[in-house]
């Protein structure tokens, strides 16, 4: 399902919550609270699924890392609808991740795949635990990876966690949606990596 927003077709903006359900159908939508209800709907539905949250900020090169790659599995068809849902949750994950949390029904695994902003070969698709999570500093003002402490907790409540991150290069401080070619070509990659995750047992 994609939301449009104020005719914006690829990421829904609203203040704390940026973000984009895909799938097969669309929806004009002008409404926020609409918007929340109908997301918090779709959470409920998706107790016994899995979840892959893509996040990270499009305008910002590599940044936008994550919801590339849940753009590539929609498109590429590589999950089973039943049984995975996948959401570009943008620069909004701390929100969603607070929903889910709140929410009586959980999904059994969450993936989430995000850009990692630390040294090492631009490109390189790591697959890291909880503890792997790098601290706040030094990190861009414009993306906040997920919450430690949130996952931790979803975890304790039975919430199978696992990250797919990749290693990026360009990260400009002007809006730029383009990527650097070795973040680029780890987009397939990761892309199969998280399903892989999102379906094993």
């Amino acid at each position: 399902m994609i939301l449009y927003i104020c005719g914006v077709n690829r990421v829904l903006t609203i203040p704390d919550y940026i973000f984009i359900i895909l799938s097969k159908e669309s929806y004009i939508i002008d409404n926020i609270e609409t918007v929340k209800s109908h997301i918090l709907a779709r959470f409920t539905l998706m107790a016994a699924k899995s979840l892959i949250l893509g996040c990270g900020n499009i305008f910002r090169g590599d940044d936008g890392f994550g919801p590339r790659v849940a753009e590539y599995i929609v498109r590429e068809r590589l999950t089973d609808e039943n049984s995975v849902e996948v959401l570009d949750v943008g620069l909004g994950v701390s929100r969603v991740l607070l929903d889910i949390l709140s929410d009586e029904k959980k999904p059994k695994k969450i993936i989430l795949v995000d850009a990692l902003h630390q040294t090492g070969r631009a490109g390189e698709v790591k697959i890291l635990s909880l503890n792997d999570i790098p601290s706040a500093e030094g990190r861009s003002p414009s993306h906040s990876f997920p919450n430690k402490e949130m996952l931790a907790k979803l975890e304790e409540m039975g919430v199978k966690i696992s990250i797919v991150a990749c290693v990026a290069e360009y990260l400009p401080d002007e809006v730029s949606v383009m990527m650097s070619k070795e973040v680029e070509k780890a987009i397939p990659k990761a892309a199969v990596l998280a399903v892989e995750l999102a379906s094993d047992p």
